[in-house]
Formats: structure tokens, C-alpha cells, sequence
């Protein structure tokens, strides 16, 4: 039985994130799903990814929750080789900057939105050792 809770991921390589083609949709969206029951978010993200990609998790960290129940990672996958699911007709890797041109989802358009300004705070985030000396 599925739970209310959900696990997904911004698979990358290089600045690209995996987006997939949903039949039912037609849009795309990041892998993951909901969060089967007696299943943890992590659990649920690796079976997930692997369901929808045919391949395991390299590495993953996660990168916070967009709701109470919707946890958001980010990771690399073991081989760029995708066999997708029935459940899609195609994936891209699309540039994290130009991802919300695309036909996405309203939550995954609101996901990305989100590791944009990540990103972008990151980025913009510089440290300056001169400071610390002065004080």
C-alpha cells in the first residue's frame, strides 16, 4: 500500500538533470514515487530509480523536503545506460537552466525552480578570508 509520503531525485550528469516522459502525462518529471508502507524515503528512492531508470544510485544525498511528505535528493546514477519503465515513452537530459522550458509537471517545474535557487545561492555564496583576518 502506498503512503501519502513521496522520494525524488535530480539524477545529474554534469549540469544535466534526467527528466522523464510520463505515457499517462505527458509531461516530465524527475524519477521517484510514493513512499511504500514500512518503507523509508531512502528505500523508496533506490527501488524507484531503479523501477523507472534500470539502474542503481552511484550516490545520493538529499537536498530537503518541498512539503511534509515530499523529500527531494540529488545523485548520480552507477551508468547513463536508461531502460525505462512502460510507464514512460522517453527521457532527456536536459540543462538545469533551460529544464522549465520543457513540458513539465507543475510539481516537478516547482522542484526544479527550487534547485535552481540552490544552485544559484551556492553560486552566488563566495567566501572571503580576507574577512576573518580583520576580525
Amino acid at each position: 500500500m502506498d503512503t501519502q509520503k513521496v522520494s525524488k531525485i535530480f539524477i545529474m550528469n554534469g549540469d544535466k538533470v534526467l527528466l522523464l516522459l510520463s505515457k499517462h502525462l505527458n509531461k516530465y518529471h524527475l524519477p521517484g514515487g510514493h513512499v511504500d508502507q514500512n518503507e523509508t524515503f531512502e528505500q523508496a528512492l533506490q527501488r524507484e530509480v531503479y523501477e523507472e531508470t534500470g539502474q542503481h544510485l552511484r550516490y545520493y544525498h538529499r537536498i530537503g523536503f518541498t512539503s511534509y511528505n515530499i523529500c527531494l535528493y540529488i545523485g548520480k546514477l552507477k551508468s547513463n545506460f536508461i531502460k525505462l519503465s512502460d510507464e514512460h515513452l522517453k527521457y532527456i537530459w536536459a540543462p538545469i537552466k533551460d529544464a522549465l522550458k520543457l513540458n513539465v509537471c507543475k510539481f516537478t517545474f516547482r522542484d526544479i525552480r527550487y534547485l535552481q535557487t540552490i544552485l544559484n545561492v551556492t553560486k552566488n555564496t563566495v567566501i572571503d578570508s580576507t574577512e576573518e583576518e580583520d576580525n
